[in-house]
């Protein structure tokens, strides 16, 4: 009579029964067929040219077609979250970077972009050290540690697993979300239980499927750990955006305002000049010596008043009386002074007023006269019009 088996052997026994005919299905089917698994390495379209492979070493047990992919490369250095695999691996000697997988969605994972199959224990020593790498209790050795800070290392960080991770995370992103079909329970798991059952094996099947099930809930809050850390690193890169954004913008008003001050700045230097050289033309005005008289009468009497004068030695200024006869006087008056037959004025005064009922007084700088007949024109300033109330000619001699 043969010795009954221990439950123990009855399932070791119906998982290699599992492993066989999955296997062997996965075979009849044809390898290009089958969906995705952990263990098969990828090369994906949105990392080409980052030159990295990507392995699959878990599902999420809440959503079977979502996978946990680790970046892996041929970099020759390992830091302390990466996992070595010789020559003898299914796809060479390799490094997994296991601190830098994140999750995809199994539509990225079309059949022609698979180039290899990593071993079951290569994939649950990939998982592990996922895990230790999320935990905080890497065991590696100080070597490994020191290449951590090495520069060469971190350059390979930055300018490549970094980049090919945001990459990967933004091609996941655009995946349109889809209901998901129910997946069937494998016939010969359900047989197994049931010649468990009959080989008296009920609490070792209890025990079996209890360990299932601590195995999916650590894997179900490893994934949403990544996940919220993923999130969280997302919004870290939009505030930092922003706050970039908004520097840039404070810059921008610094400058403006900065151009703007300088221009405020530029028209009071320019104001100033100008207040300057009337002043200094008044201070001209009132040093006057030996000064030649004058007189021109009303127009109202002449059609165009003239006179004569001689430059004397040592005069400063020519002193011109203009008669007006205007009942209501303009505020503001100015008189131009231009060589006969030119319309360029060699002289202009307009802030002059009438100091005395029907007269107008004003000192011509006698340096700025050559002997020569000049043309002299006065004005009337109302409102920001112009009215002319009077012409003159002078002839100087010397």
């Amino acid at each position: 009579m043969a010795k009954p088996k221990k439950t123990s052997e009855l399932v070791a026994e119906s998982l290699r029964a599992l492993e066989r005919y999955e296997q062997k299905q996965e075979a009849l089917a044809g390898e290009s067929a089958r969906p995705p698994a952990p263990g098969d390495v990828y090369v994906l379209d949105p990392t080409r040219d980052f030159h990295l492979e990507w392995v699959l070493v878990a599902n999420d047990p809440a959503d079977p077609d979502c996978f946990l992919a680790v970046p892996a490369d041929g970099n020759f250095l390992a830091g302390s979250g990466d996992l070595e695999l010789g020559d003898d691996s299914a796809v060479g000697a390799v490094r997994l970077r296991c601190r830098f997988a994140t999750w995809i969605d199994a539509t990225l994972l079309k059949p022609d972009l698979r180039v290899g199959v990593l071993g079951s224990a290569e994939v649950s020593r990939a998982r592990q050290k996922w895990h230790e790498v999320g935990d905080g209790v890497l065991t590696d050795p100080v070597l490994a540690r020191e290449v951590d800070d090495d520069p060469e290392y971190k350059d390979w960080v930055e300018d490549v697993l970094i980049p090919a991770r945001r990459t990967l995370r933004e091609a996941q992103a655009a995946v349109i979300a889809r209901p998901k079909p129910p997946q069937p329970y494998p016939l010969l798991r359900i047989a197994a239980s049931i010649v468990l059952m009959l080989g008296g094996g009920l609490a070792g099947l209890q025990l079996w499927r209890l360990n299932e099930q601590v195995q999916d809930l650590k894997m179900v809050s490893r994934s949403a750990e990544e996940r919220h850390r993923e999130e969280l690193a997302a919004e870290r890169d939009r505030l930092e955006a922003e706050r970039e954004r908004l520097i840039a913008e404070h810059r921008r008003e610094l400058e403006q305002a900065d151009a703007e001050d300088a221009q405020a700045a530029r028209e009071l230097r320019e104001r100033i000049a100008e207040l300057d050289k009337r002043l200094e033309e008044v201070a001209r005005a009132s040093s006057v010596v030996n000064p030649v008289i004058a007189s021109f009468e009303s127009p109202r009497f002449v059609t165009r008043g003239k006179k004569k004068i001689t430059l004397e030695p040592g005069a400063s200024h020519v002193v011109l009386f203009l008669a007006l006869d205007e009942r209501l006087p303009a505020l503001k008056y100015r008189l131009e002074l231009r060589e006969k037959g030119s319309d360029v004025p060699v002289w202009t005064n307009d802030l002059l007023t009438v100091v005395e009922p029907g007269e107008i007084r004003v000192g011509v700088p006698a340096g700025i006269l050559n002997p020569g007949v000049y043309e002299l024109e006065l004005s009337a300033l109302e409102g920001g019009e112009v009215r002319r109330v009077g012409e003159y000619e002078l002839a100087v001699s010397d």
